[in-house]
């Protein structure tokens, strides 16, 4: 029922205009999520991503190619376009613009923070307080350990910098060149580490 009007540039900051079939009505979509016929649309390095009534999401990879894929918890598309990842319980599916078959990666309790960097490095963390980093060809995680449930993840655009939220109120930050992280308290907003 989409149709582009003008050609995804995933260098440009302006937005792409959708056309509904049904209504021919004009959709502009930009870097974000956007409520379209009931559905989220999505886009990212010009890979177009909207959630169907049907629980999949369909996507317009930027490659030109289009796929139906299972829907999940979370939807991330990652900065180039190339990557989307949805989220269930305790897995997440990562499908690649260039492959059919998705990866799963299983987190082994329940997720609640996910990122993914520039480089397609993706980080979880889970309720165990358990942050994985998977390495984009891998489904061999390291493991780190942030000794409280984790609330959200994030990660640098090169993957050298990861951090952790607990919900002791500590924020660990690891870089890849060290191996204990530095400590932060949310409470005092202090390095006590």
């Amino acid at each position: 029922p989409l149709s582009a009007e003008t050609a995804l540039d995933p260098a440009s900051s302006q937005a792409v205009m959708f056309s509904l079939a049904e209504t021919d009505a004009q959709i502009p979509v930009r870097n974000q999520f956007d409520t379209v016929n009931n559905g989220v649309v999505a886009t990212n390095g010009g890979t177009v991503v909207i959630e169907g009534e049907d629980g999949t999401w369909d996507v317009w990879w930027n490659t030109g190619k289009q796929s139906t894929i299972e829907s999940g918890k979370q939807l991330i598309v990652s900065v180039d376009g190339s990557t989307v990842l949805t989220q269930k319980t305790n897995e997440l599916t990562v499908w690649h613009a260039d492959s059919d078959k998705p990866r799963i990666l299983d987190q082994g309790s329940f997720i609640e923070g996910v990122a993914i960097a520039a480089n397609n490095t993706i980080i979880t963390g889970d309720r165990s307080g358990i942050l994985k980093i998977w390495s984009p060809n891998s489904n061999s995680p390291r493991s780190l350990d942030h000794d409280s449930r984790i609330i959200d993840v994030a990660i640098s655009d090169d993957a050298k910098t990861i951090a952790a939220s607990g919900g002791n109120g500590i924020v660990k930050v690891w870089n890849s060149e060290a191996n204990q992280p530095r400590v932060l308290d949310n409470g005092s907003n202090e390095i006590v580490q």
